[in-house]
C-alpha cells in the first residue's frame, strides 16, 4: 500500500479497513472522509468505531488528512435492583458462613462498591492496607474504606494459606488476593462468575448499576473517580444520569401527593 503501519490495535477493524483499500488498488494517503464514511456503512458493530484512533495516529504522522468517526451513542444503564435486596444480599454476604470465603468477599464488594469480577481478579495482596482498626482497598489511585466485618473478611482471604498442594507451595502464587488453581496464577473471570451465579448473586451488571449509582448520589464526582479508579468522566456521566432519574423520583412523587390530597379532598369518595 505504499507505506508500512507500524500501528497496534487489539481489534481487527483498522486491519480491515486496510485489507479494503487493498482491494480497491489505492493506498492509505489516498483515503478521505467518504470513503471512511462508505466503509463505516459496509462494516456493522461497535469495532468499526475503533478506527478513529488509527486515523488520529496517521494524521498526526502526515499518512491521512484529517477525518473524523462518529461513534455510537451511549447507552444508558437501565438494569437495576431494589436498594433494599442490595443492603440484604450484601448483609448476606458478611454474614452467610456456609458460603466459600472468596465468594462472600467478591459479592460483598459488587454490592458495595460495584467493582467488576475484571477488576477484583487483578487485585493482590498488596492492595489491601491497614492502618491501626481501618483496613482499605486500593484501586486505582483511590482507597475504598472498609467496613469492619468485611475488611475481616478480606484479611482472612489476604492471609489465607494460597496453592495447598506440593506444587504449589513450590512455586510462587503471585500475590493475588483471588488466586486460581493454576500456581502464580489468579482466578479467572468466568470462574469468578460462576461461583458468584452458584451463591445466587447472578444480575452482577444490575447490581454494578446500582452500587454505582448509590455513590454518585452520595458523594462528589471527583471522589467517586478517585475512590474507585474510574475516569472522571465516566463517574460524571453517572452523577448526571442519577440526577436525572432523582428528579424524575421526587416529580413522581410530588403528583402522586397531590393525586391523594385531591382524593382526600372529595367529599364524594370520603363517604
Amino acid at each position: 500500500m505504499g507505506v508500512t503501519v507500524n500501528y497496534s490495535c487489539s481489534s481487527c477493524g483498522v486491519t480491515e479497513l486496510l485489507i479494503w483499500l487493498r482491494r480497491q488498488n489505492r493506498q492509505l494517503a489516498d483515503l478521505r472522509q467518504n470513503d471512511v464514511e462508505e466503509w463505516l456503512s459496509l462494516n456493522t458493530g461497535r469495532r468499526r468505531f475503533l478506527i478513529d484512533g488509527f486515523l488520529k495516529w496517521a494524521n498526526s504522522h502526515g499518512l491521512v488528512p484529517s477525518m473524523t468517526v462518529a461513534h455510537p451513542p451511549r447507552v444508558e444503564p437501565a438494569h437495576f435492583i431494589d436498594e433494599d435486596d442490595r443492603w440484604r444480599e450484601f448483609r448476606r454476604c458478611l454474614e452467610d458462613d456456609h458460603m466459600p470465603l472468596t465468594t462472600r468477599v467478591a459479592g460483598a464488594l459488587i454490592f458495595l462498591y460495584g467493582i467488576p469480577p475484571s477488576r477484583m481478579v487483578t487485585l493482590r495482596r498488596e492492595h489491601i492496607e491497614q492502618e491501626g482498626t481501618e483496613a482499605f482497598l486500593v484501586v486505582g489511585d483511590g482507597r475504598l474504606p472498609l467496613p469492619p466485618k468485611l475488611a475481616g473478611l478480606v484479611i482472612e482471604l489476604r492471609d489465607a494459606a494460597h496453592n495447598p498442594s506440593v506444587l504449589g507451595r513450590a512455586c510462587t502464587d503471585g500475590g493475588w488476593l483471588f488466586h486460581g488453581q493454576a500456581p502464580g496464577r489468579p482466578l479467572s473471570v468466568s470462574a469468578l462468575r460462576r461461583r458468584l451465579n452458584e451463591a445466587g448473586i447472578r444480575n452482577k451488571r444490575a447490581v454494578r448499576n446500582t452500587a454505582l449509582m448509590a455513590l454518585v448520589t452520595d458523594l462528589p464526582v471527583p471522589i467517586v473517580a478517585d475512590l474507585l479508579g474510574i475516569h472522571i468522566e465516566t463517574a460524571a456521566r453517572w452523577s448526571k444520569y442519577a440526577k436525572r432519574e432523582w428528579i424524575d423520583y421526587l416529580t413522581a412523587r410530588a403528583e402522586d401527593q397531590k393525586a391523594v390530597q385531591a382524593l382526600r379532598g372529595n367529599p364524594a369518595l370520603s363517604r
